[in-house]
């Protein structure tokens, strides 16, 4: 019996489809992703960890801030400053949505790496690199508001395997920009056989199982909800305006697709 589920989503407003790899049910999986793709989960701009995000906008307190973190020019972050030992990202936007704070770390981190020489530098430069990926990330972080379907799932006992070679197959289909990880700008049916050139090389093609998921029509419409009138306010400059729930509101004053919170419906 094969244990391993490599798994095809789907979105179709967005073109893009994810394939991964699990033991446990796929739609835990997707129900992630989703949360992922809508900005329910995301990352700190300075500790890079997830967090759910809460509903100000705002990333929780979370970590406590260790002295490889600590920040030489701390007067620049008056308004970042450390709550109850906490992560510097800590009550601040997801760097999704908004990276003020991580270029300001950025910087100060490359003003320290001019210092160090060895190891120590090779470490600095590596953590400086992923820093400007996910400010370069957060700057395209714009996705359009839209459901992630399971479409095909692959049972098999090389699941990781299956996994890997077959992101390596899609390379030139890949979205470097994407929030999330192994998303791909291709068809389900370019995904399903790029799967399934991996399982034949690999001589399990026929030892695996292929199930195609239906659409439930039942399901509620995640791309179409009820729109309503309200009241916004930007969680960094306190501006206020009036727009559409379930749309991204940006702040024009920030000029930036900050996440809002709805103060009332009109």
């Amino acid at each position: 019996m094969c244990v391993g589920k490599v798994y095809i989503l789907e979105s179709v407003k967005n073109a893009r489809v994810k394939i991964g790899t699990t033991s446990n049910d796929p739609d835990d999986r997707k129900t992630f992703v989703q949360r992922l793709w809508r900005g329910d989960i995301g990352k700190c701009q300075i500790c890079l960890e997830r967090h759910p995000v809460l509903q100000s906008g705002l990333m929780p307190l979370h970590g406590r801030f260790s002295p490889h973190h600590r920040l030489q020019r701390e007067e620049e972050f008056s308004h970042y400053r450390l709550v109850s030992g906490s992560c510097f990202g800590s009550l601040r936007p997801p760097i999704e949505i908004d990276a003020s704070a991580a270029k300001l770390y950025l910087n100060d981190l490359k003003n320290i790496r001019d210092e160090k020489k060895g190891t120590e530098r090779g470490s600095l430069t590596r953590r400086i690199n992923n820093f400007e990926k996910k400010i370069e990330q957060s700057n395209a972080f714009n996705p359009i508001w839209d459901k992630w379907e399971t479409r095909v799932i692959y049972h098999t006992d090389e699941g990781y395997k299956v996994e890997q070679l077959t992101h390596t197959e899609l390379e030139h289909y890949k979205d470097n920009l994407a929030p999330i990880q192994e998303i791909f700008c291709c068809s389900v049916r370019e995904a399903s056989q790029a799967v399934e050139r991996v399982l034949e090389r690999l001589g399990i093609l026929e030892q695996s199982r292929r199930e195609f998921i239906e659409p439930n029509e039942n399901m509620i419409e995640y791309n179409t909800p009820d729109k309503k009138s309200a009241v916004f306010e930007c969680v960094m400059c306190k501006s206020q305006w009036v727009g559409l729930t379930f749309e991204r509101n940006s702040c024009k004053k920030c000029n930036t697709h900050l996440f809002s919170r709805c103060l009332r419906y009109i």
